[in-house]
C-alpha cells in the first residue's frame, strides 16, 4: 500500500516502432495518476552522465525512458513539443519488499 497521494494527472506516450520515414512512432496517449513536483536535483542518467533534473514525477508503474510525459490530460496522437523525455527512473521498494512507486526525473 502506498502512502503517497498521486492526485495529479500526466499523459504518457510510449515509444512504438518507427514511422515510414524512420521517425519515432508513439502509442495512444495514456493518462496516469501521478504526483508532480518541481524540484532541482543532480542525477546520473542511464548513460552515467550527471544532469540536472528540475522535476520529479511519482508514478504507480514503470515507464519506458524513451517515452514522453506531459503534465495534465492530453489527447494528441503524438507527444507535443513540450512533452518531456525522462532522464532517469528509480524504483521505491517498501519494507515488505514490494514495489511501492517509481520516481521519474525530468
Amino acid at each position: 500500500m502506498t502512502l503517497m497521494a498521486r492526485n495529479q494527472t500526466a499523459t504518457y506516450w510510449a515509444p512504438e516502432g518507427n514511422g515510414a520515414w524512420g521517425e519515432p512512432g508513439w502509442s495512444e496517449p495514456a493518462v496516469l495518476r501521478v504526483r508532480w513536483q518541481e524540484q532541482h536535483q543532480m542525477v546520473r542518467n542511464n548513460e552515467g552522465q550527471e544532469v540536472v533534473s528540475d522535476t520529479v514525477v511519482y508514478t504507480g508503474q514503470s515507464l519506458d525512458l524513451d517515452g514522453r510525459l506531459l503534465r495534465g490530460i492530453h489527447d494528441d496522437a503524438e507527444p507535443p513539443e513540450q512533452a518531456r523525455r525522462p532522464l532517469k527512473q528509480s524504483e521505491h521498494v517498501d519494507m515488505a519488499g514490494n514495489t511501492d512507486h517509481w520516481k521519474l526525473f525530468l
